[in-house]
């Protein structure tokens, strides 16, 4: 099965860009995460409720290793300016959901891979982020505490990440 998605040279930077995050979040201590918690919370308070719902399906390692992953958006997108002024809305956030759902539901009845695929690969060329969305089903599947997590709640909360990236994406290009 062959791929359409165009992988460019800033895709490729990016990803470099990402493990830097993800390697400078593995270092990071109690204090830190507390900090830029504190930093989210102000600036992005949709963030902080969005984990926080997510508590009680979770136990702590997972819910730990969730924080983390959030941390990475965050941190991906949090030194560009715009998104200091700009809040993540509930009502921005449930549309852009509600469109990945919608996606995902109109993708699981189609029952041609080949054209599953490029459906999904012409989601995924509007993603300025891909770098930041490939890492997310790479933690999942490396971090142990996240390993054995039920599939169905592993889903739900990808999708809410891509949600919070798109988010992001939209907010960058008004």
């Amino acid at each position: 099965m062959a791929s359409n998605t165009n992988l460019t040279k800033k895709d490729f930077e990016e990803t470099k860009i990402v493990a830097d995050i993800i390697k400078q979040l593995d270092k990071a201590d109690a204090m830190y995460a507390d900090a830029e918690s504190d930093k989210i919370y102000e600036q992005q308070p949709f963030i902080i409720s969005l984990i926080l719902g997510y508590r009680l399906d979770l136990n702590k390692n997972e819910l730990d290793q969730i924080v983390k992953m959030f941390f990475v958006i965050w941190k991906y997108f949090k030194g560009r300016n715009k998104f200091q002024r700009k809040k993540i809305t509930e009502q921005q956030y449930d549309r852009i959901l509600k469109k990945n759902m919608d996606l995902l539901k109109f993708s699981e009845r189609e029952k041609d891979q080949e054209k599953k695929l490029a459906l999904f690969n012409a989601e995924l060329s509007n993603l300025e982020a891909k770098a930041l969305l490939a890492a997310i089903p790479l933690i999942f599947d490396t971090q142990p505490a996240l390993k054995n997590m039920q599939t169905n709640l592993k889903a739900r909360i990808s999708l809410g990440m891509l949600s919070i990236i798109e988010c992001f994406e939209e907010m960058e290009k008004e």
